[in-house]
């Protein structure tokens, strides 16, 4: 006997479905859009890196409000979670832009790679500064900034 669906599941999946393009709909956005793979694996890492992010300011707050458990707890969600990134940087990054939506969606992702000063405002170095503005102007150049 199948476990019964909560309604949280099935709204979940309800909203997810229709986001999942049908095979034909793929092939047919794949051969108006070389990049359409590249574009899905950057947005793939940059979902994920958004994850992390969304736990490292949990556990800033943890932090500020003293709470050690849940501030550790954090951490290793954080920690446990940087292989999967790896993996997903690797993918996006195995396949060449071929276009200049590629190109934006691989800026956009090298963006989060960039080391910040202490300010959280500048880039950390000089090499970070070039990056940075590499990225900003094929964001620029390629209309998606």
């Amino acid at each position: 006997m199948k476990a019964p669906v909560s309604r949280r599941r099935a709204l979940l999946g309800a909203a997810v479905l229709p986001a999942v393009p049908a095979p034909a709909q793929f092939c047919a956005a794949e051969a108006r859009n070389p990049d359409a793979e590249l574009i899905r694996r950057c947005e793939a890492a940059l979902a994920w890196h958004a994850d992390m992010e969304r736990l490292s300011l949990a556990e800033d707050a943890a932090f500020e409000a003293g709470d050690r458990v849940e501030e550790e707890r954090l951490h290793e969600a954080q920690c446990a979670m940087v292989p999967r990134l790896h993996e997903l940087l690797a993918d996006a990054w195995e396949l060449p832009a071929h276009t200049s939506a590629g190109a934006a969606a691989r800026a956009r992702l090298a963006l989060t790679r960039v080391s910040y000063a202490p300010d959280g405002i500048e880039p950390h170095d000089s090499d970070e500064q070039m990056l940075w503005q590499l990225c900003q102007d094929i964001l620029t150049l390629g209309g998606a900034a």
